[in-house]
């Protein structure tokens, strides 16, 4: 079974590379298939330009570029459908038989604690229909729900949008929740280790196995 992450190279860097690679090593590990997507492939989706260019959009804490490829991860998973995965998820056990099942009646499921959608599965039209909504709250400004302090994301908006319409399931936590030193899914994010080089706090903390961790150099992350 096939599991997606998107990858910008508009802003990948030799860290981003290196912790790519530790995602794909420890998701193979556990009978996935693991296919990154090109985020600068959203650039053909037609809502691309409404939300890309929207200054609206750009009221966010984190630097344009990132959030930008945030966007473009939802637009790339318009094409496929399925489970998606950002790349600072790492697999310790999560197999293709442990994903929830999902039919007509659920079309979506995201797997991470809070319904944060670092980690979800869904339809095509799924995906489709969080775009626009995106796209509608980019045009609309939101009918002033946001105010210019407020950090206007995709998180955020996702959480407006769709988040109580959303099955979630909390089989992924976060670097440091309680309880994830055991999680078969952990969410190595930006917040973590500060100053410090992710891949060698990873191995330090909670290593993917001997045989698993790619001999990839890194700098700091």
């Amino acid at each position: 079974m096939i599991v997606y992450t998107s990858i910008d190279p508009r802003i990948t860097t030799p860290d981003h590379v290196a912790v790519t690679a530790m995602w794909e090593t420890s998701w193979r590990a556990y009978g996935w298939e693991p296919v990154k997507l090109n985020a600068a492939d959203a650039t053909s989706h037609p809502y691309y330009d409404a939300i890309a260019n929207s200054d609206w959009l750009r009221l966010t804490i984190n630097a344009w570029p990132y959030m930008r490829a945030c966007y473009c991860k939802w637009m790339v998973m318009t094409r496929v459908g399925g489970l998606y995965c950002d790349p600072d998820i790492l697999n310790y056990g999560f197999t293709p038989n442990d994903l929830p099942h999902v039919d007509k009646n659920c079309p979506a499921v995201v797997l991470h604690t809070g319904g944060i959608p670092s980690i979800m599965w869904g339809t095509a039209l799924w995906y489709e229909l969080v775009v626009r909504g995106f796209r509608n709250a980019a045009l609309m400004r939101w009918a002033g729900k946001y105010c210019v302090s407020d950090d206007i994301g995709d998180m955020n908006l996702f959480a407006d949008l769709w988040q109580d319409r959303t099955k979630i399931i909390p089989l992924c936590l976060s670097y440091g929740d309680p309880g994830w030193e055991t999680s078969s899914l952990v969410h190595y994010h930006g917040g973590c280790f500060p100053g410090e080089n992710k891949i060698e706090m990873i191995g330090r903390v909670r290593p993917i196995g001997p045989s698993l961790t790619p001999t990839i150099k890194s700098n700091t992350l």
